[in-house]
């Protein structure tokens, strides 16, 4: 009798179940044996385990589930001989959906992993009863003396100072509570203010409201700078913070982002090292323990509680496109699926704004006037909605119950459904907002009326101070890379991942630029806030490096016009091109290229208003038109297809 395709899913659950089993034995064993367990740190030590317990366990399943002639039979319709009938049907079957333990382990304990810890049973016996070789106790030492050089490296930047003599105001609320509105009137009242954001939209639109009010503002981020003679105050983007400069006030906004693996350790030194009378600190209910205990017991701590004064309605009834209301703010997790509702909006005739994380600033700012104004009815946005964004949205629609987030495909996290869908309601504008889930309403009602675990860990990522001792012992940076990963994080943090900056590293390694540019300020250039992963953009960063170090005039970027593709590619370029000017102080040249920048971002505002209706959904493999609504990026055609194939 045949092996059926079913059958074999039968086993692969069943292996991966009893895989998980072992790992979840593994883990408890691990947490009660290691004198500080830490979660990446298991991840790193049993990388092989995590691999090879699934392809046993995988081989177990497949070789003792079937009959020697079932087995005989699937390896010569495979076109195999039928010897060593074991070896040869496991090796057929071992890449059938493999699982991915180290994901697996990430996913399962991200947010139990210091809970299990505390309620490790008798785990000071267990360790206690561990007898180390003697080979065994020089290796210890020897890496006890290696983590203390890392440590006098990297480890003394991440103790929290923060002054003993400022005055600090937390804000404590859900989204559209008020926090930032109160800060700001603060900010405002004082002889001189910095507002720091998560985003550049958000310094913008503190930069604007407060010269629009009469409170002189400069504006600074990563990508461009905004001066205005006489100026008192400054709005930037959080990587901006300069702990030397003194103000007055401080507001620091979106604090529960500490936790963001790339960017946290920002906000922990605007936290700890601000330089003012007075700190405002705001965010979510879920950053104010780890706050607090960043601060420390003897500060001076102001705690403001805010809670919404319009209700959240949410809806159990589903939702149709055709039932779109003025309002409306349609939610999904990538740019494709945005622009392909917005399409399917204008076809039917409403006027609609959208909103996406790669869009320029300007344009983006002046889809939300349309949007305010009334021009547009409906807005369709990815979740750099939640973020801060002020708009008079009476419902939000999440279309989505995953998200894609740069690693993996997962379910939104409580405190995402909560910063999202409290965007509708805008306080002085509706009685109450409201809120539909297009998927897993149970479970998204649950995550937006439940608690927030409290932030249990923050980022930390090396700084200039962390390279100058760096460099009294080594001049490379691939030695830096391979020191931070070899780095212990002290308790209670998680280390940056400095994607970005290996992958620019690996462009420059041993070349010329190497050679020639110091090592910090090489390593500034591999900060740079672009998007490193497009090839066009990292190969334009590469070349005005060579030109940097061999004297030559900044190559100008390439520039190309028709689709919103090519407009927002060559904005990109501009904005890089622009940041090297910066650096260099150009000003004059920079002058120009801000105008050039400019009439990019117009170009992709008129594209957006006159071309959406001709973007539609089609199968990425035969080109056929889908609905708008089809789940699938493929048709069904296509997909039988490959079935028969498989």
């Amino acid at each position: 009798m045949a092996i059926t395709k079913q059958e074999i899913e039968a086993r692969h659950e069943k292996a991966v179940r009893r895989t998980k089993q072992h790992i979840q034995r593994n883990v408890q064993e691990y947490i009660e044996t290691e004198e500080n367990p830490r979660l990446q740190e298991y991840v790193s030590k049993r990388k092989v385990y995590l691999k090879a317990v699934w392809q046993k366990t995988w081989r177990e399943m497949l070789v003792s589930s079937f009959s020697g002639e079932e087995k005989a039979a699937y390896v010569q319709n495979a076109g195999r001989s039928p010897g060593q009938m074991n070896r040869l049907f496991y090796q057929e079957l071992k890449d059938f959906r493999p699982f991915n333990g180290h994901e697996w382990v990430r996913s399962e304990y991200k947010d139990k992993w210091n809970q299990l810890v505390e309620n490790a049973p008798a785990a000071g016996k267990k360790r206690e009863r561990l007898v180390l070789s003697p080979r065994k106790k020089k290796a210890q030492a020897e890496q006890s003396k290696r983590q203390q050089h890392l440590s006098s490296i990297f480890g003394e930047e991440y103790t929290p100072a923060p002054l003993s003599d400022i005055q600090y105001v937390v804000h404590i609320g859900d989204t559209n509570t008020g926090k930032t509105y109160t800060a700001l009137e603060e900010l405002k009242k004082r002889e001189s203010g910095l507002y720091l954001a998560p985003l550049r939209l958000l310094a913008l639109e503190v930069y604007e409201k407060l010269n629009r009010e009469g409170v002189l503002c400069d504006m600074k981020t990563g990508e461009e700078e905004k001066r205005i003679d006489g100026a008192t105050h400054a709005a930037c983007t959080v990587e901006m913070f300069e702990e030397k400069t003194p103000y007055d006030i401080i507001v620091i906004d979106e604090a529960q982002m500490i936790q963001d693996r790339e960017r946290g350790f920002h906000w922990f030194r605007s936290i700890t090292r601000a330089r003012a009378k007075e700190v405002h600190i705001i965010g979510s209910p879920n950053m104010k323990k780890i706050v607090l205990g960043l601060l420390g017991e003897d500060a001076n701590v102001d705690i403001r509680q805010y809670k919404r004064e319009t209700p959240l309605l949410v809806h159990d009834k589903a939702f149709r496109l055709n039932r779109v209301q003025k309002g409306d703010a349609l939610v999904a997790f990538s740019r494709k699926r945005v622009l392909q509702l917005a399409a399917k909006l204008e076809a039917d005739g409403h006027g609609v704004s959208v909103i996406y994380g790669n869009m320029p600033p300007e344009s983006r700012q002046r889809q939300m006037d349309d949007f305010v104004s009334g021009k547009t009815q409906v807005v369709v946005a990815t979740d750099a909605i939640g973020m801060g964004l002020n708009l008079p949205i009476r419902r939000v629609i999440l279309m989505d119950s995953h998200k894609f987030d740069g690693t993996r495909r997962r379910i939104l996290t409580a405190q995402e459904v909560k910063q999202i869908a409290g965007r509708a309601g805008r306080r002085g504008m509706y009685d109450q907002g409201e809120v539909i889930f297009m998927e897993e309403r149970k479970k998204m009602k649950q995550l937006l009326e439940g608690g927030d675990a409290p932030i249990q860990t923050f980022t930390i990522a090396p700084t200039r101070s962390v390279l100058e001792r760096f460099g009294r012992h080594y001049q490379n940076l691939g030695t830096f890379f391979s020191l931070w990963e070899e780095f212990t994080p002290p308790k209670g943090t998680q280390k940056a991942s400095l994607a970005q900056e290996k992958l620019l590293y690996g462009l420059v390694k041993g070349s010329v630029i190497e050679e020639r540019l110091p090592m910090q300020e090489l390593y500034s250039c591999l900060q740079m806030p672009f998007s490193a992963y497009d090839r066009t953009l990292s190969s334009q960063w590469k070349g005005t490096l060579l030109s940097l170090i061999s004297g030559k005039a900044l190559p100008e970027p390439a520039i190309e016009k028709g689709s919103l593709e090519k407009l927002e590619l060559s904005y990109k370029a501009v904005e890089l091109h622009l940041m090297f000017l910066y650096r260099e102080d150009q000003v004059t040249e920079a002058y120009y290229w801000e105008r050039v920048k400019k009439e990019l971002a117009d170009d992709i505002h008129h594209w957006l208003g006159h071309n959406m209706k001709t973007l539609s959904k089609a199968c990425s493999r035969c080109g056929k038109q889908l609905d708008w609504d089809y789940p699938h990026g493929i048709c069904q055609a296509c997909y039988e297809r490959m079935q028969e194939i498989w």
